[in-house]
């Protein structure tokens, strides 16, 4: 398959995804202005049970506050996920759009495969397999965009339907409209200006291909699509170690971090990233939206690290121990 050039690897992205119900997609375009640069990457957060896992993009559409979509790409490649680890991005597509602000961004899977890695096969002896592609996925995944204005999971900045503080200065734990008085705005899309703007699309392998059946003789991979949609400029990562109860190194472990307060997803979309420790127990969790995150080693028993990240912020030296 033809796969497009790697790129170098990236600071830090953001914005959160989320779920939004839409009339059909249709007519003439809202926005106005002089056209804009747009760019869009992908990226993978580390999995390590396949020597390849790849996705063909097809269309893909920018829907603004209309409900009206502007094309950006009618194919977009073919990507082998596995060569978009830690940082490192590939262009999806790049257009001119016109100036305006965007609600969502439809995105067209028409394929995907994967191939074990060495040593391993599936129960019927073969190593690759092409996998099914949801229906949801093949007309078209929406993605819904938030920019700058989406303070997801920040401290003391709930505010209530006219813009004021809500009652109490919380915040509604759930990501959507909060009870009561705790009521919170919050407006949708991303402001596509004069210049370039690049939106990071991460496909996380170990959440998008799930094995099933025994290990080291799985009968099939389930392909679900669990994307996060990031804008560049204002979000920031998460570094640190993994160690053990004493203090030695945990090579090879899965780190979750997920949004305290996180916007409403669909059954396509995620808000959470993962990545895994290297060697010597260190990881970094990329393309975070400003907010706070519950960090944890996936099967520990000890109590997940709370991490604030702000805009543009590198948060490192977290310490995650890993308890069976």
């Amino acid at each position: 398959m033809h796969m497009r050039k790697v790129g170098i690897p990236v600071a830090a992205f953001a914005a959160a995804v989320g779920s939004w119900g839409c009339g059909e997609v249709g007519g003439t375009p809202s926005v106005a202005g002089d056209a804009a640069q747009l760019t869009i990457l992908m990226t993978d957060a580390p999995g390590g049970e396949f020597a390849a896992a790849e996705i063909t993009v097809g269309e893909i559409l920018l829907i603004d506050t209309a409900g009206a979509a502007v094309p950006v790409t009618e194919t977009g490649g073919t990507f082998n996920l596995l060569d978009l680890q830690d940082g490192v991005t590939a262009t999806l597509a790049t257009a001119a759009v016109p100036a305006g602000r965007y609600v969502q961004m439809r995105l067209v899977i028409e394929g995907a495969s994967v191939s074990l890695a060495d040593g391993f096969t599936f129960a019927d002896g073969t190593t690759t397999k092409d996998l099914f592609v949801p229906s949801g996925a093949r007309s078209g995944l929406k993605i819904n965009l938030f920019g700058t204005d989406w303070t997801v999971g920040m401290p003391d900045s709930g505010r209530s339907g006219d813009g004021a503080l809500a009652s109490g200065g919380g915040r509604a734990r759930s990501g959507r409209r909060g009870t009561g008085g705790d009521a919170l705005a919050r407006e949708m899309g991303v402001s596509i200006v004069s210049g370039e703007t690049l939106i990071v699309l991460d496909f996380d392998v170990d959440r998008n291909f799930v094995v099933q059946g025994p290990p080291g003789a799985p009968h099939g991979v389930l392909f679900k699509p669990m994307i996060r949609a990031v804008v560049r400029d204002i979000a920031g990562s998460i570094s640190g170690v993994a160690v053990d109860g004493e203090g030695a190194p945990v090579a090879g472990a899965t780190i979750r971090a997920a949004l305290i307060e996180s916007p409403a997803l669909d059954d396509l979309q995620t808000a959470e990233a993962t990545a895994l420790t290297a060697d010597d127990g260190s990881f970094t969790l990329w393309y975070l939206c400003p907010g706070t995150y519950t960090v944890a080693i996936e099967g520990s028993t000890t109590d997940a690290v709370t991490v604030v990240v702000g805009e543009s912020e590198t948060v490192t030296g977290v310490t995650l121990v890993l308890v069976s």
